[in-house]
């Protein structure tokens, strides 16, 4: 899933229903890839999302804080504590 920029999150937001699962602090060395396409090493979000049309679109997708915090103002979602 490709997260980068803002047109593609509100693109997203409009062809899935998308909600935090949670925030967790990685561990010292550890590495997440980001939907964004960068590399996360202190800590990142992991989302759910399922198609609105089409209900067996499931998944989800990891990111850091600054994306996070763009899905979770265009979905309305609440932040998941580390």
């Amino acid at each position: 899933m490709d997260c980068f920029g803002d047109k593609a999150r509100e693109q997203m937001v409009r062809r899935y229903d998308i909600s935090a699962v949670a925030h967790v602090k990685l561990l010292n060395n550890q590495k997440k890839h980001s939907c964004t396409g960068r590399v996360l090493t202190d800590s990142y979000y992991c989302f759910e999302y399922k198609g609105k049309n089409n209900g067996h679109d499931i998944g989800a997708f990891y990111c850091g804080e600054p994306t996070a915090k763009k899905f979770l103002a265009l979905t309305g979602g609440d932040d998941p504590i580390i």
